[in-house]
């Protein structure tokens, strides 16, 4: 399925923050980090201090201080969760291999269990961050262990234990990143689905909002100008031929309208048998030429079905703007233009009063 209406929904896209070392999704991926250094942290000062009062073993102040950072350092990311930037979530992922290489040279601590900690950063980083940030993670905890391992372990031991972890960091990366590679198709699949009217081929009201607003929200050069259009006596096709026709006009109508717009225009299909199309870098007479020029681009384009032949007609309502202003605002003019053009008898095109301008 091919996204609608030209270059706009690769711009609309290029907003969407696809850093290589960002996060799938931001909240989650704060949320998470919070929760894993809040509980890591916890877990590093409980475990101290219930060894210290059972006599096992005396307090290390480094493990403690480290431990406690680690739990404050949770608490910041849960309350700063929405403000930092998605790309510093993967140097948030990489300096978490920072305290526990910290704490394992402090102890002296090779054992399994010493090493399994450096998977905690390499499982969140495979599972929430994209495939750049979690590969670099999983490298920075390779070269962390074998910091540890060729420290303290005797060379033979370090030999035997440096490549099953090493084995074990790249296995699951990979897995890991496969299957959010595996997501995050799926996800764009939805996306675009959500996106296009499966009727028309254009885009659904909100994908239009969303891509109309980025365009209201650049430099508008001579303007922009929306236009609102409803197919006159729709009702009646529908009535008379069945709604496979009447979608079958939907789609023809959409055709016609991209074809003759161009590929600049946002064109979407509002509900029903209403049509918008956002014109960028035009003036007003000119955004009502196009208009006119659509109607009859519609009339000398009847839908043929086999022996049925339709002839196309609607009524366009124009508004034209020089301002940045939402969507929803141009689109009240419009459609107040709009029921000028049937009142006005179908048929017809009409320009709303001067240009929309900011309220208050």
């Amino acid at each position: 399925m091919s996204t609608p209406s030209g270059r706009w929904p690769a711009r609309l896209l290029a907003r969407v923050p696809l850093d290589r070392l960002g996060p799938r999704n931001a909240l989650v991926a704060a949320r998470t980090a919070a929760g894993l250094a809040a509980v890591g942290g916890a877990a590093t000062v409980m475990t101290e201090l219930v060894a210290h009062s059972t006599g096992a073993a005396g307090p290390s102040t480094i493990v403690l201080t480290v431990g406690t950072l680690v739990l404050l350092g949770g608490g910041v990311l849960w309350v700063l969760r929405r403000r930092i930037p998605a790309w510093m979530w993967g140097a948030v992922a990489t300096a978490s291999v920072v305290p526990i290489l910290g704490v394992n040279l402090a102890t002296r601590d090779a054992s399994g269990g010493a090493q399994i900690a450096f998977l905690l950063p390499v499982v969140y980083a495979g599972a929430f961050l994209r495939a750049g940030a979690a590969w670099s993670v999983a490298g920075v905890a390779i070269v962390a262990n074998a910091v540890v391992v060729f420290s303290v372990l005797p060379l033979h031991g370090a030999l035997n234990d440096f490549p099953f972890v090493l084995a074990v960091v790249v296995a699951l990366t990979s897995v890991l990143v496969a299957s959010g590679h595996r997501q995050d198709r799926l996800v764009d699949q939805l996306t675009e689905l959500l996106a296009v009217d499966p009727v028309s081929g254009v885009f659904t009201r909100r994908a239009f909002t969303d891509a109309a607003q980025v365009v209201l929200d650049e430099p508008l050069g001579r303007g922009a100008a929306l236009l609102i259009m409803d197919l006159d006596r729709f009702k009646c096709v529908n009535d008379t031929h069945g709604h496979p026709v009447g979608d079958a006009v939907l789609g023809h109508v959409a055709a016609v309208t991209r074809d003759h717009c161009g590929s600049g225009a946002v064109v979407g299909r509002l509900g029903g048998d209403e049509f918008a199309v956002l014109l960028p870098d035009v003036r007003a007479a000119e955004a009502r030429a196009r208009a006119v020029g659509l109607l009859a681009a519609l009339a000398r384009t009847p839908l043929v079905l086999d022996e049925l032949v339709l002839e196309m007609s609607v009524s366009v309502g124009v508004a034209h703007t020089h301002e940045a202003l939402p969507v929803s605002a141009l689109y009240e003019s419009a459609d107040a233009a709009l029921y000028d053009a049937k009142r006005a008898g179908r048929g017809q095109v009409a320009l709303a009063a001067g240009p929309v301008a900011r309220t208050g």
